[in-house]
């Protein structure tokens, strides 16, 4: 429960939709946003003009507050802002061709060093963040220092204004209350808030304080409960489909599906599907192998794909992929 109560958080703390597609591939694919500016040299270009590397592709694009499935036709336009999906080790090749550079590091101190906060900080680890955490137990340091080689450790009581404001607090990016005590957790980024941390994020489970948090100045307030609740309804797919989800803010589904033995999507390779309503293939898992997948490509039954499709197509192609 505490990692997925971590992972939570870190959806909220890293590029939209990251975490939600780390769910999938188990950190074999990532997705990056792209803002398409006047230095990306990209504007008035069609997605297939790109010349992108085969093995990144880009799911999305975003304009006008409006999220759509990115076709090979559509021609960008200054401001859209682009899900990127690709392997962990092109990000820098993706990004250059798209002139971006690489985000500044943000600072993240996280309050409290229990089973949470610690999958929050390994979570975090493996990304661009300057990580401070604390916790009032001195044992519990030594362990937490000795496990996270990237993230400065503080022997302190987080709840006291004092010893956050000593630490520099009001000096990072994000502040994360997971004390394992709500009273505590929003207390402590009340006090956060106040000093001028910009984005504060609590864990709250109590039902009834939900509609406080945000009245209080707390940004994201995470309930374990509730996030339990969401990853069991979506373990009890029927079917081929292992997982289903949203990508936030739109109606466009991400889905893992199993291919059947007898799927019409095993019988051509993946440029010859014709299934007359949009799709995007975002990655191919095969014996826990992870690839963006190419044209040529066909599947084989036990082949697990990630996909992007509208919610209201999502049925008509999971037949596809299910026999």
């Amino acid at each position: 429960l505490e990692q997925l109560t971590a992972l939570e958080l870190a959806n909220h703390l890293r590029d939209l939709g990251s975490a939600v597609v780390e769910q999938f591939s188990h950190g074999g694919l990532e997705v990056h946003e792209i803002i398409v500016n006047e230095k990306s040299g990209v504007a008035g270009k069609r997605l297939v003009d790109l010349k992108m590397k085969a093995t990144a592709r880009i799911g999305t694009v975003t304009r006008d507050g409006k999220m759509r499935l990115a076709g090979a036709d559509m021609e960008l336009q200054l401001g859209d802002r682009l899900l990127a999906f690709c392997r962990p080790d092109d990000e820098s090749t993706l990004k250059s061709q798209f002139k971006q550079g690489q985000e500044s590091r943000r600072r993240v101190f996280i309050a409290g060093g229990g089973e949470t906060g610690y999958h929050l900080a390994r979570q975090l680890q493996k990304h661009r963040f300057i990580l401070t955490m604390m916790d009032a137990d001195q044992k519990r340091c030594e362990f937490l220092a000795s496990h996270l080689s990237q993230t400065r450790v503080i022997h302190g009581n987080a709840s006291q204004w004092e010893v956050l404001k000593e630490e520099g607090v009001d000096r990072v990016d994000t502040f994360v209350a997971c004390l394992g005590n709500d009273e505590n957790n929003i207390l402590a980024g009340v006090e956060a808030r106040d000093m001028g941390t910009p984005e504060i994020m609590a864990v709250v489970n109590r039902p009834d304080y939900a509609n406080i948090t945000s009245k209080l100045g707390i940004d994201v307030a995470v309930s374990a409960r509730d996030v339990m609740a969401r990853n069991i309804v979506s373990y009890l797919q029927t079917g081929n489909v292992l997982r289903r989800e949203t990508l936030p803010g739109s109606d466009i589904d991400l889905i893992e599906l199993e291919i059947t033995e007898n799927a019409p999507g095993v019988k051509t390779t993946l440029a010859e599907f014709d299934l007359s309503v949009p799709f995007l293939i975002c990655a191919l898992i095969r014996k826990d192998y992870i690839k963006v997948p190419a044209a040529t490509d066909q599947l084989k039954p036990g082949d697990h794909i990630v996909l992007l499709v509208e919610d209201h197509n999502a049925d008509h192609v999971i037949g596809f992929f299910g026999g």
